[in-house]
């Protein structure tokens, strides 16, 4: 997720945002070493309304971390 196209960022995010809000995908998140870094070069790239929902999801699985 280095590098995306500018379309395909909010159906990432939203991706992102949908796995955060059920417990077993915040499980996968957490597990997944790559998850923070890249969620935040993605909010760093883009600026829109689903930005809400991917700080929401970053906050959701580095919560006790």
């Amino acid at each position: 997720m280095l590098e995306l196209a500018t379309e395909c960022v909010e159906p990432a995010l939203d991706i992102l945002d949908a796995l955060s809000a059920v417990p077993e995908g915040r499980a996968a998140l957490k597990d997944c070493p790559r998850t923070i870094p890249n969620a935040i070069r993605l909010l760093m790239s883009f600026r829109g309304m689903h930005t809400t929902s991917a700080v929401n999801a970053v906050d959701s699985v580095s919560d006790g971390a």
